[in-house]
Formats: C-alpha cells, sequence, structure tokens
C-alpha cells in the first residue's frame, strides 16, 4: 500500500492458476487501452474506509477494462470503484468495464459511475453483484448476463437519455434473483428497468423500486 499508486503501462495477465491480491487503499493507474486479464483469480478486497481505485493514469482518459476468461476461480472485487474504464479487445465478450467469459465473479460495494462504456457483462459465467452504484453514459445495459447465473442485490441503478438502454438484462438466466434494488432515470427511446429475455426461466424479483423508465418497468419476452 505505501508504494500506491501503482502504475500499468501495459496490459497486466493473471495466469491460469495464479491469484492476484489487491489490499486495501491500492490505487492501479492504467495506461489507454491497458487492461487487467484474469485467466486466474483475483481477490481485489478494500475496505468501506480504504477502498480500491482502477483508475486511468491521466485524469478522464480512457484505459482498457478488467477482463474475466475461463479463469480458475471464484474471484473477488470488494469495496472498489473502477473510473474511466471503456472494454477489452473482443467486441462481443469484452464489452464492459468489467467482462467476464465462463468465470465466476463476487462483486459487492462497487462504483462504477465514471466509466465511457457499459458497467458489466458476462457470458456463461456466475455473477453476483451486491450493494453496488452503476451508472454509463452510452447506449447498453447497466449489468447483462447470458447463458449463466445471476444474483443482483441491494443496487443502486442511474440511467442516461441514450436509446436501449436496460439498467438490468439477463438472456437465458435460469433462477436468477434481482432484489432490493433501484432502478430510476432511464429516460432513452425503448429504454428498461429489467429486461428478462431469451429463455430466461424462473427469475425471483422482490422489493426493487423502478421509476422513470421511458418504456417498461420490467420487460419479459
Amino acid at each position: 500500500v505505501s508504494c500506491s499508486p501503482y502504475l500499468a503501462p501495459y496490459d497486466v495477465n493473471v495466469l491460469p492458476e495464479a491469484t492476484l491480491s489487491i489490499p486495501a487503499g491500492v490505487e492501479i493507474q492504467f495506461a489507454p487501452d491497458a487492461k487487467l486479464l484474469v485467466k486466474g483469480t483475483l481477490k481485489a478486497i478494500g475496505t468501506a474506509d480504504s477502498m480500491i481505485l482502477f483508475n486511468s493514469i491521466s485524469e478522464n482518459e480512457s484505459w482498457g477494462a478488467i477482463v474475466f476468461n475461463n479463469a480458475t476461480d471464484t474471484s473477488q472485487i470488494h469495496w472498489a470503484e473502477i473510473k474511466d474504464a471503456t472494454n477489452g479487445k473482443h467486441p462481443i465478450y469484452e464489452n464492459a468495464a468489467i467482462s467476464a467469459f465462463k468465470s465466476s465473479i463476487d462483486l459487492d460495494h462497487l462504483q462504477i459511475t465514471g466509466i465511457f462504456n457499459n458497467p458489466i457483462l458476462g457470458y456463461y459465467s456466475d455473477v453476483a453483484l451486491k450493494n453496488s452504484q452503476l451508472h454509463s453514459k452510452v447506449t447498453g445495459d447497466l449489468i447483462n448476463v447470458k447463458y449463466g447465473n445471476a444474483l443482483i442485490e441491494n443496487c443502486d441503478f442511474l440511467g442516461n437519455d441514450q436509446i436501449d438502454t436496460d439498467a438490468i438484462d439477463y438472456d437465458e438466466v435460469s433462477q436468477g434473483v434481482i432484489r432490493d434494488c433501484k432502478i430510476y432515470n432511464f429516460f432513452g427511446f425503448n429504454s428498461d428497468g429489467i429486461d428478462l429475455g431469451e429463455k430466461s426461466t424462473d427469475i425471483l424479483l422482490e422489493n426493487n423500486f423502478i421509476h422513470n423508465c421511458t418504456d417498461k418497468g420490467v420487460s419479459i419476452g
């Protein structure tokens, strides 16, 4: 921690079976297009008083993303903020500040609000998101989980004015949960609070407060 901030001028690769541990209070500054690529395990555990920060080397200048690809074990990012991130290299599977492909990620007390792309995307992955705040300036979904498992609990989703922007989008998710969330101010055309589509089944929605969405609070189909 005493050496923070750490600079990442190039991609940081966490190899299979390896674990990268980031303690509370650490800031990592990434160069433009630099990414954190996790094929092993990431344990980034901050605290309420000492959050972890993933940031750009230059203020308001974009960098890449945190990408999990066939990660070895469940990765954790707790009590952290992600700023100025964009996306990974793959245009489909890595199109978010945090992208997971065939991986398991546990996200708790995250702030992902000042970024240049979608906040969270999961393909064929197990995604748990709790106690977090998400916002994006662009068209897309604040969190989209496709063909996997998902738990979203006690999160705050702030919308924008862009078209086709949903807070939560589940595609072919079975037995997913969305509870105790606040979803509001999605003012663009065709923007939903929660979109349950493409063969999603047995989804539990419980105690969510959804308002100011131009299309539907909950869309099913």
